[in-house]
Parts: structure tokens; C-alpha cells; sequence
């Protein structure tokens, strides 16, 4: 007697986990929804310019705003930029772009615009640095020696520099366990969710 072979078929909107995915489902399933599957995008100033920024960085054009300019020249760049990093953990795929790597010299290098207003408290606690340490630790079997993030403020007057904050940080081994397991609950939680649809 012949036995089937019963098939699993993924029913989430990408085949992998992003932090973007894994920030707007624990923030809102709803709002997950409204993203990743029903193809709703959402920008603002701050986030556009932001964009900009980075675009400028990865394509080395540089652009008519000055801010962006004084970005271009004066941020710290040590390796790679838009480092794709796609990792698997047990049955899991992890995704993530990476502002700036260098693996050689094992730096994690990011950057960030916008409203928040970083400390370096905020830094040490931050999810995104941790979820790419992770990618980090899976791909490379060992952790970064060194993390910065560069918060470019975008809060002041003046169209014609930024304020460039340099913030080093570490992630410890205890630090990739938890987030490894987080990632692991986020995307049972992505499966039920949209098998329920």
C-alpha cells in the first residue's frame, strides 16, 4: 500500500523573516496585514529622506541637498554597503540588508534618521542591531567585535549639515539565544495568523 506524502505549504507573504516583519507584527498583527499582504505602503518626510540618504551612500551619487552631501562625506563607512545577509535558523530563514559591513574586521555598521532621538541606552537595547547580529552570528559563527550605530539628527534647523552621532555597541551570546528564540515565536505567530485569513 502506497502512502502520501502530505506537502506543508507556506502560506506567509515572503518565504523569510525580516526585522521589518518582525517589528510591525509584534507592534500590530493588523498592521501586518495591512503591509505585507494586502500591499499597503506608508512614508512620511523623515522616511523619505532617509531613503535618500542611504541611496546616496550605497550608489556613491552624491545629491543637490546639502544635508545629504555632508552625510555622503562625513559618515564613517568601513566595508559594504546594503550587505544582504540570508541566514537559515532550524527551519527558519532570516533576511536582512545591512547598512554597512565589513565581515573581515567583523563591523556592523548602521544608520539612522528620523524623529527618535538616540541615546546610548537606546543603542544597547536596540532589536534591529540585535536581529543583525544574529544574521551576523549565523553566517559568520562568531559575533561582531564591534557595532556602531550613526544617528544623523534630522531634528534641527539647519538645511545644510547634520549632527552626526557616533554610538559603539556589543551583543553577548545570551543576547543572540533570545533573539533567535523571539524569531522563532514572531513567525509561528506570522503562520497562525495568516493561515487564518
Amino acid at each position: 500500500m502506497q502512502t502520501k506524502v502530505r506537502q506543508t505549504i507556506l502560506t506567509t507573504p515572503r518565504p523569510y523573516l525580516s526585522y521589518s516583519q518582525l517589528s510591525v507584527f509584534e507592534r500590530s498583527q493588523d498592521s501586518y496585514i495591512d503591509i505585507y499582504i494586502n500591499g499597503n505602503t506608508y512614508s512620511n518626510p523623515r522616511m523619505d529622506y532617509g531613503k535618500r540618504v542611504h541611496q546616496s551612500l550605497e550608489t556613491g551619487l552624491t545629491s543637490q541637498e546639502k544635508s545629504i552631501q555632508h552625510a555622503y562625506t562625513f559618515l564613517p563607512r568601513y566595508g559594504r554597503p546594503e550587505a544582504k545577509i540570508k541566514v537559515k535558523t532550524g527551519d527558519l530563514t532570516l533576511y536582512g540588508i545591512l547598512d554597512d559591513l565589513n565581515v573581515r574586521k567583523s563591523i556592523i555598521n548602521e544608520y539612522k534618521t528620523g524623529a527618535i532621538i538616540w541615546t546610548q541606552s537606546r543603542v544597547n537595547k536596540d532589536v534591529q542591531l540585535t536581529f543583525y547580529v544574529l544574521l551576523f552570528f549565523l553566517k559568520y559563527k562568531r559575533l561582531p567585535k564591534i557595532i556602531y550605530l550613526n544617528w544623523l539628527n534630522t531634528n534641527q534647523n539647519s538645511k545644510d549639515y547634520l549632527n552626526i552621532t557616533q554610538f559603539e555597541t556589543h551583543r553577548t551570546l545570551t543576547d543572540i539565544i533570545r533573539m533567535d528564540n523571539r524569531t522563532k515565536k514572531v513567525w509561528q505567530g506570522i503562520i497562525k495568523h495568516c493561515e487564518s485569513i
